[in-house]
């Protein structure tokens, strides 16, 4: 006869076995395979952390009903491109009553382990092993490494009264791969000497062994490159002289640094610093945009000091990440017609006279200026344009490069008022 366990029963059995490795992994329940082997078993891989180039050992629990199984045998599987198996180190529960723990690792990343004990006590409730995984130093920060039981079972050892046969079913829970960093230097500061090159100086970061410096011509620390080697623990500036024998290739620069601690493990860049290398133009200012012109849509904006060569961007949204160039860089001019848009689309409005706009393709416009020594300025703030219907059809019939969308508002009230005024008089 099988025994059934109770919803209360399970519930106190799930609430042990978070107890003993939460969060969990892999859960299998047991069905018995001779009378005597009415064993209930809750098989657990704990998930820990990790970290690049380290070793994490999980530890896998047993947490039975009382009835103690003679054989387990799982299968847990891994991503091997993350980590990879060492070894398995027995639990006390395992080992407490002549236990032995096997285990070998199967192409493909799976783990097979049988834990066999040899007498009537067989295997009390606890832990039964850690298994010990070494992490790939091409871990990224943040990796989630599954750690998976593959459904399945396999009668394991019949003729032994205690024997149990698992199902493992259960696929929730990973290692989770990080690097606790110490806290990013700051503050950052700095200077820049034409002769000497550019100097950085930071505060100390609690816990660090080591500092680098990073350094990238663009604003994103995503896009920077390390100019030294890990610095000691005492270091608190740094002079980049790398820079001087190319500073005519340079109009702004920016820096980082970052600490390490004894785990290897970096913080988040402190800084950044910028240095203005060679002089950039100010963004120019004042742009403007047509909205409804028949040729086009217009650009007008105000000239910079050292801007010897504009250039206008378009997107056909806000986020000047997705601009395109629509204009060469044009020398010393503050307008430009872009012919290149699409026309508006209008439609016959029954009830009203003229033409109402049905559609306009709206775009988002920025200029910048460059510097006869080639650095560019940030861009304008943007403006708002689109281009209207071509001058031979859209003469008489609506105001020249009037507001056409209130235009059509006002057309379809009207209709409304008339269609209500027929309703009341019918």
């Amino acid at each position: 006869m099988r025994q059934w366990t109770t919803g209360r029963e399970r519930a106190w059995r799930l609430l042990l076995i978070a107890a003993l490795a939460a969060p969990a992994v892999c859960f299998a329940d047991g069905d018995a395979v001779t009378a005597k082997a009415k064993t209930s078993l809750n098989i657990v891989v704990g998930s820990r952390e990790a970290r690049p180039g380290k070793e994490v050992s999980v530890p896998v629990t047993l947490q039975t009903n009382g009835l103690k199984p003679a054989v387990l045998k799982m299968t847990i599987r891994f991503n091997p491109a993350y980590v990879s198996y060492v070894e398995e180190e027995d639990g006390a529960a395992a080992v407490g009553a002549d236990k032995v723990v096997t285990a070998f690792e199967l192409p493909s990343g799976s783990l097979n382990v049988v834990v066999a004990g040899f007498n009537d006590n067989a295997m009390n409730d606890g832990l039964l092993f850690n298994v010990v995984f070494y992490v790939s130093n091409a871990a990224p920060q943040g990796t989630i490494v599954p750690l998976t039981c593959p459904s399945g079972d396999g009668v394991l050892s019949a003729a032994d009264p205690l024997a149990a046969r698992l199902d493992v079913t259960a696929t929730a829970g990973s290692i989770e791969i990080i690097c606790k960093g110490p806290p990013a230097p700051n503050p950052v500061a700095g200077w820049f000497d034409a002769q000497e090159g550019a100097g950085l100086t930071w505060g100390e970061s609690a816990g660090a062994e080591a500092y680098q410096i990073y350094r990238s011509e663009m604003n994103d620390p995503a896009t920077a490159e390390a100019v030294t080697d890990w610095l000691p623990s005492t270091a608190r500036q740094y002079v980049d002289a790398s820079i001087l024998a190319n500073l005519q290739d340079y109009c702004r620069l920016y820096y980082w640094v970052r600490a390490r601690n004894a785990e290897e493990c970096a913080s988040d860049p402190g800084g950044p610093v910028d240095f203005v290398i060679n002089e950039i133009p100010d963004a120019p200012s004042g742009l403007t945009a047509t909205r409804g012109h028949s040729d086009g849509v217009l650009l007008m904006w105000n000239g910079v000091p050292n801007g010897a060569e504009y250039r206008v961007y378009r997107s056909n949204n806000n986020d000047p990440a997705t601009r395109q160039p629509v204009s060469e860089w044009m020398p010393a001019t503050f307008s430009f017609m872009d012919t290149t848009t699409p026309a508006a689309q209008y439609g016959i409005a029954a009830g009203c006279s003229g033409r109402l706009l049905l559609d306009f393709f709206q775009y988002t416009y920025w200029v910048a200026a460059r510097h006869t020594n080639g650095c560019e300025s940030d861009l304008s703030e943007p403006a708002q344009g689109f281009r209207g219907l071509p001058e031979s059809e859209a003469a008489g019939v609506l105001p020249e490069r009037g507001d056409l969308t209130a235009w059509a508002s006002i057309c379809v009230l009207l209709m409304l008022a008339h269609r209500a005024w027929k309703t009341r008089k019918a």
